[in-house]
């Protein structure tokens, strides 16, 4: 998927779904207007492998959490696929200072966590 001055490799792609991996989608620098665009034409999100965010890194943790602005300002649906819950994803030490907001963001969103062993 082209944004910005490079590509975003997505997962799959169908009418107005996309499919991620969170690593390639957070671990890399993406900006805002990165996920601005995704957002526009894809209105319907599946991000998996997300990890706990204390293990992912705070630079990740920073970008899922623009990602998920994004995303609730967008209105698109959202479905989550990790190893933990959602709770356990978002709890442990060197969060950003705002990991409320981003859980609160998330509640906003219609959006679906699938919890793999």
């Amino acid at each position: 998927m082209p944004v910005g001055r490079g590509h975003v490799r997505a997962l799959a792609v169908r009418d107005d779904m996309i499919w991620f991996d969170f690593a390639y989608l957070c671990d890399r620098p993406l900006s805002t207007i990165d996920y601005l665009t995704l957002a526009d034409t894809h209105r319907r999100w599946t991000i998996s492998g997300l990890p706990r965010l204390a293990e992912a890194g705070p630079d990740a943790a920073r970008r899922f959490a623009n990602l998920v602005d994004v995303l609730v300002d967008r209105d698109v649906h959202l479905t989550l696929v990790g190893r933990t819950s959602l709770t356990d994803t978002l709890h442990g030490a060197g969060l950003p200072p705002d990991i409320g907001r981003t859980a609160s963001r998330l509640a906003l969103l219609q959006q679906e966590t699938v919890t793999t062993t």
